[in-house]
C-alpha cells in the first residue's frame, strides 16, 4: 500500500483507502512484468536498477488504475520532456550505460518525478528509459563487434554484460539478429 501511496502522492491523487482486485483473474500486464524478469532467474545477470524502478512504476501505475476502487481519476497526461531534460538525460544514461543507475536519481536531475520522468521520457523518445538504454548499449556492442577482434565473450565482458548468451539475448531482442549473423553480414 505504500509504494502505492507514493506513486499517487506523485501524481497528486489522494491517499489510497484499499484495493479491490480480483485474485485468480489473468491479467496481461501483470504478466508482462513478470515475464520482463524471467531472463534473471537463472542468476547469471541481475537486472538492472533502472530496469526494476521501471517495473515497479508500470506495476503501480496498473494497479491504481485497474484495483482502487475509490481514487479521483488520473490526472491528464502532460507533455514530454524539455529539450534541456531531455539533452540531460541522455548525457546521464550514456554515462551509465551498465543501466546501475535509478530512474529517481535521472529524475531528480530533470527536476521531475520518477513517474512522470518515465512518462515523459517515453513521450519524448518513443521508448521506456530501459529500452533506450538497451538500444545504445548494443550500439557499443556493434562499434567494437566492427572495429576489434575481440571475442563476443570479451564484448560482453567489456560492456557490462553477465555473459555471452545475455549479450546475445539483448542484442537480438534489439535488432533481430544474433551479434555473429551482424558482424558477419557488415564485414562482408
Amino acid at each position: 500500500m505504500t509504494a502505492l501511496n507514493d506513486s499517487g502522492y506523485d501524481e497528486g491523487l489522494p491517499k489510497i483507502d484499499g484495493v479491490g482486485c480480483s485474485f485468480g483473474n489473468f491479467d496481461p500486464v501483470i504478466e508482462h512484468v513478470g515475464g520482463a524478469l524471467l531472463p534473471f532467474l537463472n542468476g547469471k545477470e541481475l537486472p538492472s536498477r533502472l530496469l526494476l524502478e521501471q517495473l515497479h512504476h508500470v506495476l503501480c501505475a496498473h494497479l491504481i488504475e485497474n484495483c482502487v476502487g475509490t481514487r479521483a481519476a488520473t490526472p491528464q497526461r502532460r507533455g514530454g520532456l524539455a529539450p534541456w531534460q531531455k539533452r540531460r538525460t541522455e548525457e546521464i544514461l550514456n554515462a551509465n550505460l551498465d543501466g546501475d543507475i535509478s530512474l529517481a536519481d535521472v529524475a531528480a536531475q530533470c527536476n521531475l518525478s520518477a513517474g512522470h520522468f518515465t512518462r515523459a521520457f517515453k513521450q519524448s523518445f518513443g521508448r521506456t528509459p530501459h529500452r533506450w538504454l538497451e538500444e545504445r548499449r548494443v550500439d557499443a556492442v556493434k562499434n567494437l563487434l566492427l572495429h576489434s577482434s575481440l571475442t563476443l565473450k570479451d564484448i560482453a565482458i567489456v560492456r557490462g554484460f553477465g555473459d555471452a548468451s545475455s549479450l546475445t539475448r539483448v542484442f537480438y531482442r534489439v535488432t533481430g539478429t544474433n551479434p555473429g549473423e551482424w558482424r558477419r553480414s557488415c564485414r562482408a
